[in-house]
Parts: C-alpha cells; sequence; structure tokens
C-alpha cells in the first residue's frame, strides 16, 4: 500500500509540474568531420564529406519551470565523395574511373533533457543535452560519369550497424502565433553529436554537426 501511495503522489506531482507538451518537425543540413582532421568516415578511406540532409521529429514534457525532457527520431544522410575513384558500369560490367558519391543513411533517436530560456515574448532560447543512437541501414554509391553505376546496399539491424554518440543542442524559438491553448514558433538551430567508434574503425569520435529550421508547437 505503502509503495502504492507513493507512485500515485509521484504520477501526479509529475503532472502537477507539466506546463505543455511540444511537438518540433525541422529539416537541414548534415555533415561529418573529425576532431584532429582524419578521414571523415574511417582512417583509410579516401571520401571526403560534402553536405548531406537531415529530418526530425521532436517531442518535449516542457515542465513549468521550463526545464525539460525530450525524444527526437530523425533521417540523417551523410554525403562523402572520393574524385578519383573507380566504379562498376552496370552495363557492361567493366570498372570504370571516375568521381563517385558515397550516400550513408541513418536512422536516428535521440533522448535528452534541456532548459528554455523565455527571454521575452516572441524569442526563446534552448539548450539541450543527451544521447544518440545511430542505426545505420542503407548505402548507395554512384558516379554522375560512369552509366548505369547506380549501386545501393540495405543492411541489417544488428549491432554491427549501431552507433553511440552525445549531442549538444542549441534552439532559437520565435513565436508567431499564440492562444490560450496554442502556441507555434518558428524554429533555428545547431546540433552537434559526437559519434565513438564509428564503422568499427577503432578511430578518434566523429563530429556530426547539423543546422536546421523547422516549425514547432506548444500545446498547453
Amino acid at each position: 500500500m505503502r509503495f502504492l501511495l507513493t507512485s500515485l503522489l509521484s504520477v501526479f506531482s509529475f503532472w502537477a509540474y507539466a506546463q505543455k507538451h511540444s511537438i518540433a518537425a525541422s529539416g537541414g543540413t548534415s555533415y561529418i568531420t573529425s576532431f584532429n582532421g582524419e578521414n571523415p568516415i574511417a582512417l583509410s578511406s579516401p571520401f571526403e564529406a560534402k553536405l548531406g540532409l537531415s529530418f526530425g521529429i521532436k517531442y518535449s514534457y516542457i515542465f513549468k519551470n521550463k526545464f525539460l525532457i525530450n525524444l527526437r527520431v530523425s533521417s540523417t544522410q551523410l554525403s562523402l565523395f572520393d574524385a578519383n575513384s573507380a566504379i562498376t558500369n552496370g552495363q557492361t560490367g567493366n570498372f570504370e574511373d571516375g568521381p563517385v558519391d558515397l550516400t550513408l543513411y541513418h536512422l536516428t533517436k535521440n533522448l535528452g533533457v534541456g532548459y528554455n530560456f523565455n527571454l521575452n515574448k516572441v524569442y526563446t532560447l534552448g539548450l539541450d543535452v543527451g544521447g544518440t543512437v545511430f542505426y545505420l541501414h542503407r548505402e548507395t554509391s554512384e558516379s554522375d560519369q560512369v552509366e548505369n553505376s547506380y549501386f545501393r546496399v540495405d543492411l541489417d539491424f544488428d549491432t554491427e550497424n549501431l552507433f553511440y554518440g552525445v549531442y549538444l543542442e542549441n534552439n532559437h524559438y520565435f513565436n508567431v502565433y499564440r492562444s490560450r491553448d496554442t502556441d507555434i514558433h518558428l524554429l533555428a538551430g545547431f546540433r552537434t553529436t559526437a559519434v565513438f567508434d564509428y564503422l568499427r574503425d577503432h578511430n578518434s569520435p566523429r563530429l556530426l554537426p547539423e543546422l536546421f529550421l523547422g516549425v514547432a508547437v506548444h500545446l498547453k
């Protein structure tokens, strides 16, 4: 009985401090680099990084004291290229020289905590920190100088394709609509993630900076 009462009191206390729910959808650019100038994805890889794409949805539970808990699910594409490479011509079956574009597709989940600074009625500054899980589920390669060179590999969901990291996120919210039950904000933000042992190459952590724009809806 004591345990039940304690649990109920904890639930009621949790809801008492809750102010609003927030759902944000955003998209932007992604990139991969290293702390010390090593090759972006692996020590032995000739590929260099270029801008990729990232899209995600984030749910936040915001307390009255402005602290929050959030969960974000996103699709992150890391884009790379090798200007001096070779790839198979799908029509002839022969290797041909040409620049090769490589894209790595990830499904990511972020779980974190943060705080919102309501600086005025229009502008809110948000800071988040937490952990990230990356699932590498697809690789594609192609050369625009070699015919029929598109190649795709779908990867299994197993530990070899799962990677872990920590992230720091900075969000800027600009209120454009306010009512008794709902606030709508335009969102601009920056997130950087440190990924450990990426592609099992035992190299230094990789950095994934992302710039994004979006819309956030706060439900009171």
